[in-house]
């Protein structure tokens, strides 16, 4: 009874969690829902909040009141064609500014979710008013010396030119307008600095100008103003968050660029860097001529020391041969060679000899018993005199010639003389031992 009691309660509880399980899923999907719901019906600057960090061209964007599509620009021109600042004019369509690029007329939008922008009024499609805008601004910031421009570095070490700061004091405007703006002449000229500053944009890329630079040989810099518009909120300002929250228009927005970044702004042409370059690139030349004059001369060196070393070799390697050819020959001594066992002139009684003796020189007269023994050299009792006896056919040891004289006849020993020879060293130690083959 038990048994089926328990049973039957762990079957129920298993349908019960089955039948708990979908709830959950339900529950869980039903409060996502309403988290995303509560999310878009959040005020606009607490959703700005909320969304990811701004990537790309967003930042800058978001900070001169333009879409990702750059359908608002931070400046216009008004009616006396001077180039003003969102902020500098009314609200709406009374601002009385026309668009730098095509001269339509735009609205000025100073709302309080968007920062202060221009836009057409027509919503238009102007392609490249934002460019036309910035040219137009910085020409006027030139002209009325509202800021300095910072250029920055050129070169590597050890060719470094530090980044400068140049004042716009007696600067000349030679294209007010980006419509104006071409390849073959600068934008502005510093004559203080024999500076020739050009802005960058679709209508001057900086590959057409460097040759100009070049062949005219004169300090030449550029300003892309596309990068100030696509990389330095985005991209270059890492502290943009912070400058977005202090700066309040776009004007000290670009005065602030202008003044304190290197960023977006290029040599084209640096005379005094080219010329040092150069000198580097002959030092350098002159360096890789004497490192390969030096390498040449190693290796003509180290050719000679190997020529020397074979020849060398070669002197040894013929030494050797010639003391190996008079070994031969002196091997080849007949005086070194035994008679042959069975000639008949050393019969004795119908009996050949065992072995054949040479007696050493007459001259040596320090041989030791060690000495001897070592040499292979045997006392002869009966001659009173060592000898070298050879029991088989075949020549003197070559350790014991030096004692002997090839020119010295061999004698016969029969069986019955070899107990008069012995190795006296061997006698010395076992006195029973008489003599030795």
């Amino acid at each position: 009874m038990k048994r089926r009691l328990k049973r039957r309660v762990s079957l129920s509880e298993e349908r019960l969690k089955d039948d708990i399980r979908p709830k959950r899923r339900k529950v869980a999907a039903h409060f996502v829902n309403a988290a995303a719901v509560t999310w878009k019906k959040k005020p606009a600057n607490e959703r700005d909040t909320l969304a990811a960090p701004l990537t790309g061209s967003c930042v800058f964007a978001k900070k001169l009141g333009m879409s990702s599509q750059s359908d608002g620009v931070p400046f216009a021109i008004d009616a006396g064609g001077v180039f003003r600042d969102v902020d500098e004019v009314e609200r709406g369509l009374p601002c009385g500014c026309f668009c730098a690029e095509c001269r339509g007329r735009v609205v000025a939008r100073k709302g309080d979710v968007r920062i202060h922008h221009f836009a057409h009024h027509d919503l238009r499609d102007c392609r490249h008013s934002a460019e036309a805008s910035l040219f137009g601004m910085i020409v006027r910031l030139v002209t009325e010396m509202r800021t300095t421009l910072l250029l920055p570095g050129i070169g590597f070490p050890p060719i470094w030119i530090e980044p400068e700061s140049v004042a716009f004091a007696g600067a000349r405007v030679q294209c007010a307008e980006l419509s104006r703006s071409s390849s073959d002449a600068p934008d502005i000229t510093v004559p203080s600095r024999a500076l020739e500053l050009h802005l960058l944009s679709h209508r001057k890329p900086a590959d057409e100008i460097v040759a100009l630079a070049k062949r005219a040989n004169v300090f030449a810099a550029a300003i892309d103003i596309r990068a100030y518009l696509k990389m330095w909120w985005a991209i270059c300002d890492r502290q943009r968050v912070a400058r977005i929250q202090h700066v309040t228009t776009a004007t000290d927005l670009m005065i602030e660029w202008l003044s304190e970044s290197e960023h977006g702004k290029q040599w084209l042409h640096h005379p005094f860097y080219a010329e040092q370059l150069c000198l580097h690139e002959r030092r350098e030349e002159e360096r890789r001529q004497h490192a390969l004059v030096f390498h040449q001369e190693m290796q003509r060196r180290r050719a000679e020391e190997t020529a020397r070393k074979r020849e060398e070799e070669k002197k040894a390697s013929e030494e050797r041969q010639k003391r190996a050819e008079e070994e031969e020959r002196k091997n080849q001594n007949p005086g070194w060679m035994t008679p042959a066992f069975d000639d008949p002139q050393f019969l004795r009684e119908g009996k050949s000899p065992v072995g054949f003796v040479k007696p050493v020189r007459t001259d040596v007269n320090y041989l030791t018993a060690l000495l001897a023994s070592e040499f292979g050299l045997l006392w002869d009792i009966r001659r009173f005199k060592y000898v070298c006896l050879m029991m088989k056919p075949g020549s003197v040891p070559v350790k014991a010639r030096q004692y002997i004289a090839p020119e010295e006849p061999w004698l016969p020993v029969f069986e019955s003389d070899l107990p008069t020879i012995i190795d006296q060293l061997a006698a010395n130690k076992n006195p029973k031992r008489t003599w030795g083959r």
